[in-house]
């Protein structure tokens, strides 16, 4: 079989995925037998679900397009993100997911959860994948997904506000940072005998929330103060 030829470029972003000798080039691939525009991409280090639009020969096609011979393809970014946004997050950047749930967000985790897992709730119940796993971004099934670029934890927060463009939906501080459930407000008469709050703390704070799912009582501390400069430098940035 003869070999085909194309040409393939990636655009803005795409391009973090790339060595710097291929940054904002076009690049020259050669191959035997039928190939997707989606295979032919990943096999470039670029995970589908950071993509937006991809055209050959200057119309737009889907992952399934068949790469023909002397294509000139352009591959550009962009997510699929179902609104309000959800995501589900695997073990290497689980220190995200408190920080997410601090901003209100579905944030589901599961320690030791399998790829095929993290895959399959992500299609079943619409959730975006977080992950440094390329492998995982890749899989055939999953339909949205975000690649972290830097490995802290806070770093991590603000790219996701700020590349899925989700400032709006931010609710900071109605989400357990533990177990994910909203948070309810607790009433006077059932703050003043729970067993969960410090007599002292009763002195100075009427304001308390609890959790239905794993029953913690919150309320502002100290802590409180460095939590809301966190979301401040978040959503001022984003």
């Amino acid at each position: 079989m003869e070999p085909r030829s194309v040409t393939i470029r990636f655009h803005e972003e795409l391009n973090d995925f790339l060595p710097r000798h291929q940054l904002g080039q076009r690049i020259a691939v050669t191959f035997h037998g039928r190939r997707t525009v989606k295979d032919l991409i990943e096999s470039l280090g670029v995970p589908h679900v950071e993509i937006d639009t991809i055209c050959a020969q200057g119309a737009a096609v889907d992952f399934d397009y068949i790469v023909q011979d002397q294509d000139e393809i352009h591959v550009h970014p962009g997510f699929r993100v179902t609104l309000p946004p959800r995501f589900v997050i695997d073990e290497n950047v689980a220190k995200l997911c408190p920080l997410l749930r601090m901003l209100g967000f579905d944030t589901l985790y599961v320690q030791g959860a399998t790829d095929s897992w993290i895959a399959t709730i992500s299609k079943q119940e619409g959730r975006t994948i977080l992950s440094r796993d390329k492998g995982l971004l890749k899989r055939k099934e999953v339909h949205s997904g975000l690649y972290l670029r830097s490995t802290v934890s806070q770093e991590q927060l603000r790219e996701v506000v700020e590349r899925l463009k989700i400032k709006a939906f931010c609710e900071p501080f109605t989400r357990c940072m533990s177990c994910n459930h909203r948070l309810t407000s607790l009433p006077a008469q059932e703050a003043a005998v729970s067993p969960h709050i410090p007599p002292g703390v009763r002195k100075w704070t009427n304001e308390f929330f609890h959790c239905p799912g794993c029953h913690r009582v919150f309320w502002k501390g100290s802590h409180h103060q460095s939590m809301e400069k966190l979301v401040r430098q978040i959503l001022h940035q984003a």
